[in-house]
């Protein structure tokens, strides 16, 4: 037999149809795919070429072709940090380019729409399969992580094993009568949390030696910072000793320099 014609850009193996006053879905029991999420096909999804990945898009996982890529657009929700990309939209363009007017803020020209997880993973297949020069939509993803883990530090989706965060974390050792271990041991747990949750370790200096000595640690870090965006830092929280609001207070004096602290790495006597 020979190749089947794949002439979509899109297909699925389920269809939605409206029945009973609801919707439900169909699938076919020989394996064959929906072209453009609707019309019955021959085609299987061993019969796609390589450059159709699979994904979660318009409620179901289909296969969408990241070959012929002329154009994407990234638009980044900055409002809810309830997840990294679940209100994100990627629209994409096969030929031209898309209408980048005011009147056009929705991208209705877009042939395709993505959002959540699948950015990433079709901007990626773009770049292989299109050739496609997506430098600034990473620089733009890359933001996106780095206010995610600003905003949102404690969130579950930060141990999702599947999305490399690639945020820089600054280490502040701590000295004061608080400190909840040694040096090294400071400098294990935050390694080790910064492997977990798939954050990039940065060594420092910075040492916090109490709230006497905060103006220095603050003026320490802005120098340190120089300008940089992606500037974060962490340090262990003593589970009983330390004080809620000695904690509030250096978050407050380090937010003053648009630095956040992160504290959500415990130390424990087993580590």
């Amino acid at each position: 037999m020979g190749k089947k014609r794949i002439a979509s850009k899109l297909y699925s193996a389920v269809k939605y149809v409206h029945e009973n006053h609801e919707f439900v879905y169909v699938t076919s029991q020989e394996g064959y795919l929906f072209s453009n999420l609707i019309y019955p096909t021959k085609i299987k999804e061993e019969d796609l070429p390589a450059s159709f990945i699979e994904l979660y898009a318009y409620r179901r996982y289909c296969w969408i072709d990241s070959a012929g890529v002329t154009d994407m657009v990234y638009v980044p929700n900055l409002f809810f940090n309830n997840h990294l990309y679940k209100d994100d939209f990627l629209y994409i363009k096969y030929g031209g380019q898309l209408d980048r007017s005011e009147k056009n803020k929705y991208f209705d020209d877009a042939d395709e729409r993505i959002y959540g997880r699948g950015i990433e993973l079709f901007v990626e297949a773009a770049k292989k399969y299109s050739n496609y020069d997506a430098s600034k939509i990473e620089k733009q993803l890359h933001d996106k992580k780095v206010w995610y883990v600003k905003h949102n530090p404690t969130h579950p989706e930060l141990g999702n094993n599947e999305i490399d965060f690639d945020v820089p974390i600054r280490f502040i050792y701590r000295t004061d009568e608080n400190a909840p271990c040694s040096k090294e041991q400071q400098k294990e747990s935050m390694f080790r949390f910064c492997e977990e949750h798939k954050l990039v370790p940065v060594d420092t200096d910075l040492t916090y030696t109490g709230l006497n000595d905060l103006k220095t640690l603050v003026e320490d870090v802005n120098k340190l910072k120089n300008g940089q965006d992606d500037f974060i830092v962490l340090f262990l929280r003593h589970p009983k000793k330390d004080n809620q609001d000695t904690i509030n207070t250096i978050w407050r004096e380090l937010w003053r320099i648009d630095v956040p602290l992160e504290d959500f790495c415990y130390w424990e006597k087993n580590e």
